[in-house]
């Protein structure tokens, strides 16, 4: 009769031990599926974000560059349209030009400043930095046909902003020949038009960058990952550097030698 007793209750406790632990086990999936969606949406509302804050910044950093751009060629056009100038230019003399044109640099504000007749002669070459191969800006200077450019030379970027040299109105009008103005854009520059503060930024050309805010190393890492990327402009992409995700985004500076400025928010900070 205690053996009849024994094995009813030892039943029970076994089963009360299994609905426990089926209990148990049940609100542990549950949870962690819970936490699983929650951290999927916290991922989602971050990505969105980070997204919005890159073509936020990238649009006032348009504005802002469009605004210096303008001013930029303004000024070329107003020294090109100098009568002393003109007068320089019309010697077609290059010892002349180069040493009646020096004051013009300062006066400009620019990093680069070249002259050439209509002949796409240089007659005058002034640059605040030595690194700069007057041999370089040469053939850069043949290949640029608008109105403004973007060049490299010298482990320097310039935005060129180009005006004609034309003695003369309408009918006697002749052209004396081009001038170019090259405004350095550096890191620091980017850093100080206030468009950005967190995010970092890469400006390539034909998939080789130009000017990184991130360390050295990375840009041979970069160069491969977005060459394995076709995303049309302003679209957001996602790029692993040395194990770290970036959400990135670019825009397209025309020229004849255009070039793509990007910014990047890290993923996982």
């Amino acid at each position: 009769l205690n053996l009849g007793e024994r094995v009813p209750k030892r039943f029970f406790r076994h089963l009360r031990t299994k609905l426990l632990v089926s209990m148990v086990a049940v609100v542990f999936l549950l949870t962690a599926a819970v936490l699983i969606l929650v951290q999927a949406r916290m991922r989602q509302h971050v990505r969105e974000d980070l997204a919005a804050t890159l073509r936020a910044e990238s649009a006032a950093y348009i504005h802002i560059e469009d605004a210096r751009r303008a001013l930029a060629q303004q000024t070329a056009r107003l020294i090109a349209d100098q009568p002393t100038l003109k007068a320089l230019m019309s010697t077609n003399d290059r010892l002349t030009v180069e040493d009646g044109s020096r004051s013009l640099l300062e006066a400009s504000r620019a990093d680069v400043l070249l002259l050439e007749n209509a002949s796409a002669e240089i007659l005058a070459f002034h640059a605040k930095s030595d690194a700069v191969a007057i041999s370089k800006l040469k053939e850069l200077m043949g290949e640029s046909t608008g109105d403004q450019d973007w060049w490299f030379a010298g482990g320097h970027l310039y935005h060129v902003s180009f005006a004609p040299i034309v003695a003369g109105e309408a009918h006697s009008a002749r052209a004396l020949g081009r001038l170019a103005l090259c405004n350095e854009v550096s890191t620091q520059s980017i850093l100080d038009s206030g468009a950005f503060e967190k995010t970092d930024t890469i400006i390539e050309r034909k998939g080789t960058v130009v000017l990184s805010s991130l360390p050295a190393a990375i840009s041979a890492e970069f160069e491969k990952a977005i060459s394995t990327q076709n995303k049309p402009a302003d679209e957001i992409q996602e790029i692993n550097l040395t194990g770290e995700r970036y959400l990135a985004n670019f825009v397209e500076l025309p020229g004849d030698h255009p070039v793509r400025f990007y910014s990047l928010e890290s993923f996982d900070q």
